[in-house]
């Protein structure tokens, strides 16, 4: 039976979940069907399911050494490597409890289950607040993702003011998360400020992750995930994003021209350069495209922390190029945001913002 025609439009109120579970859909509505030549494959899909030893993974990082003096610099360098060649990495043995990590997957899942109703409490358009998002936000011409989404900023963070309209499932659990997640943000960001050549405090004391938010992603199982994607093909445009997922692959990392699925490791973070980074280390960095592809089989859930700098920054490169024809140049945050909201996720839309004109 196919009932796209009525539930294309009724998920924007209730969600993909809803449209997915509730619909008994055999094919998924228009709205979300992508052009031929940005649709994922079939292997690509299949290969979500199956580690295959012939694919490359991103790097690795084990953080425990940067702790040791002798060894610091080793990992160091490692991290460096990562951010030049790969923009992404995972970490494991980063301090935060295991506990931590399953009681914040749980709380995102519980949250997802909620019926549709509880969770439109949550919807609006203000950027400012918790809000709760069925689809992605997107200019109307482009396809729909297959994802439900709640995205909560972080104020002052170890405050009560944080826990304000975040929902009451989320909330203990999320602050927790978020107050050990951010020593992690910390330590990568100085480590990769020593890499780059300056004090260890130096990315951090030009407000590099100062505005800070944590999103909830939920990916329901698709009947056609051949056709569609769960997030669309993009950079990220803030500093860094740490991302804690459940077991179910999803990610893909765009390297040299292919699309590489992420296989997480059990309690580790995947750990993604954002444009920011890019600007900041004048290329030396790369913030990558990536996406996320669906299946017919599990849902899927993943936590992405998000660190920004303020909208009113500057961000400008903190080391020169040789030819200094090439390179980034100084740009306003809320410029570069505006700029790439106003897109919608759409591969590096925004970072010729800050590239150099010749």
């Amino acid at each position: 039976m196919d009932n796209t025609s009525g539930e294309s439009l009724e998920f924007e109120t209730r969600g993909v979940k809803w449209l997915a579970e509730s619909a008994n859909i055999e094919r998924i509505p228009n709205c979300f069907i992508l052009p031929q030549h940005e649709r994922p494959n079939d292997d690509l899909i299949s290969s979500n399911l199956h580690l295959n030893s012939a694919h490359p993974q991103i790097p690795i990082i084990d953080m425990t050494h940067l702790h040791i003096g002798d060894q610091r610099s080793r990992v160091i360098n490692q991290l460096l490597q990562a951010s030049r060649e790969w923009g992404f990495f995972q970490v494991i043995n980063h301090g935060v409890e295991e506990r931590i990590l399953h009681n914040m997957l749980d709380v995102g899942r519980r949250f997802h289950q909620q019926g549709a109703e509880e969770k439109m409490k949550y919807y609006t358009e203000d950027y400012e607040k918790t809000r709760y998002a069925p689809s992605i936000d997107k200019p109307k011409d482009k396809p729909t993702n297959w994802v439900d989404m709640l995205i909560m900023p972080v104020s002052q963070l170890g405050t009560n003011n944080s826990l304000e309209g975040w929902p009451p499932v989320c909330r203990e659990a999320s602050m927790e998360y978020w107050k050990a997640i951010t020593n992690v943000a910390e330590t990568l960001l100085g480590s990769l400020s020593e890499g780059l050549g300056m004090p260890t405090d130096h990315l951090q004391r030009c407000g590099l992750i100062d505005r800070q938010l944590v999103a909830v992603n939920y990916y329901p199982p698709c009947p056609q995930p051949n056709l569609t994607l769960g997030l669309s093909s993009h950079s990220d445009p803030g500093t860094i994003t740490i991302l804690l997922p459940d077991h179910v692959c999803g990610l893909q990392v765009l390297k040299d021209g292919v699309w590489l699925t992420v296989h997480p490791l059990p309690n580790a973070f995947i750990i993604n350069i954002a444009d920011q980074m890019e600007i900041v280390s004048n290329g030396k960095f790369r913030s990558v495209e990536h996406r996320a592809v669906t299946n017919r089989v599990e849902a899927r859930l993943s936590i992405p922390s998000f660190f920004s700098p303020q909208w009113d920054v500057k961000v400008s490169p903190i080391i020169n190029n040789v030819d200094d024809s090439e390179g980034y140049q100084e740009c306003v945050f809320g410029d570069y945001m505006r700029s790439f909201l106003a897109k919608g996720l759409e591969k590096k839309s925004a970072i010729h913002l800050a590239r150099k004109i010749t």
